[in-house]
């Protein structure tokens, strides 16, 4: 079990100090991925790629014009199941990553994580930060790719060092905002596969004054 100093700056893995921003974390399968849900949530990221190749297609066939209705429900609907799953993973991935950091004693209450389309021709998924937080820690994760099952640490903070709000943009998207030392990140997510309430809940309990969770315009 491993221990963090008080300034989070440094990770004792039980042999060495390691610098927080150094920890790179190899993190054993997980249940999502030993139940085959992984082999499906990539299959639904080809199946994504299909769609949008039949999108542009259509669109730019006027015997497909008026299909397009059905196509943009079937692309919405794939979009949900696959970001879904996707968050699923990860959940369980900074569960386990949390237990490595902190052993079993001081267990992740609630996460979130980045899992947005980045605006590009070709389809993608953006899935780097996500953030967990214990009844004494909120720790700041980064993937490399979205399919990536290792991760590093940004950052180890005390709840009362960090600020969190969600913020709701155009069309009812929330983001998440995270501020320590000084810099924020902020995590996006579509409906139906994005709940930043939940973390901030648990963030605002282990708080020394516990804050209310702050809503507001993006």
């Amino acid at each position: 079990m491993g221990a963090f100093s008080p300034d989070g700056q440094w990770w004792w893995d039980g042999v060495n100090w390691v610098a927080t921003p150094e920890i790179t974390l190899k993190i054993p399968e997980t249940e999502f991925e030993r139940s085959g849900r992984l082999a499906q949530a990539r299959r639904l990221v080809t199946i994504r790629q299909w769609l949008q190749v039949v999108g542009y297609v259509g669109i730019g066939s006027i015997v497909g014009i008026p299909l397009v209705p059905i196509f943009l429900v079937a692309y919405y609907v794939v979009l949900i199941r696959l970001f879904n799953a996707y968050r699923e993973w990860t959940l369980e991935l900074l569960k386990l990553a949390t237990d490595q950091l902190l052993g079993r004693d001081e267990p992740m209450l609630a996460g979130e994580t980045m899992v947005w389309p980045p605006v590009r021709l070709w389809p993608g998924v953006q899935r780097d930060f996500a953030v967990a937080a214990t009844h004494a820690h909120v720790l700041m994760y980064w993937f490399s790719d979205y399919d990536s099952q290792g991760c590093r640490v940004v950052f180890a903070a005390l709840p009362d060092e960090v600020e969190m709000r969600v913020l709701n943009g155009l069309l009812g998207l929330k983001r998440l905002a995270i501020g320590h030392g000084g810099r924020w990140w902020t995590l996006r997510g579509i409906w139906g596969a994005f709940e930043p309430e939940q973390v901030v809940a648990a963030w605002s309990r282990s708080r020394t004054q516990p804050t209310p969770v702050v809503t507001s315009q993006a």
